[in-house]
């Protein structure tokens, strides 16, 4: 029985970043370099990274498309927010660093909302 699964609603496109955002929020630790990650059983992922989640009794790898792969089988309870709030916070990363490499981008606002959402404000120069 597998219980390996893809995380699709986001793409890894930036290591560095991700194990900035790791760091920062203590919610994991990123081991960057191409590497086979175990998961239960015999299961097994060829990551070029892999993600020791707070909470999770197995790694998260990350394929070489930026894919997330999983096994949280034997984790703590609630511990898949963490993996949520990382990700969130990826994502927010990502964002501000591609607004401030564009030119036309004169400023932008990124706010947390209740329900968990994550809005972006971008204001373009004229």
């Amino acid at each position: 029985m597998s219980h390996t699964s893809v995380y699709s609603s986001v793409k890894i496109t930036n290591l560095n970043t991700l194990s900035a955002v790791a760091n920062l929020t203590e919610l994991g630790q990123l081991d960057i370099g191409k590497q086979t990650v175990r998961m239960f059983g015999h299961q097994s992922v060829e990551a070029v990274a892999k993600l020791e989640i707070k909470g999770w009794r197995y790694p998260l790898a990350i394929d070489k498309e930026g894919k997330l792969w999983y096994d949280n089988w034997g984790s703590e309870v609630g511990s898949m927010d963490n993996l949520g709030r990382l990700l969130q916070a990826y994502s927010k990363a990502v964002v501000v660093a591609e607004a401030n490499q564009n030119p036309d981008v004169y400023s932008y606002w990124v706010n947390d909302l209740d329900n968990g959402d994550v809005e972006v404000i971008l204001d373009y120069a004229d």
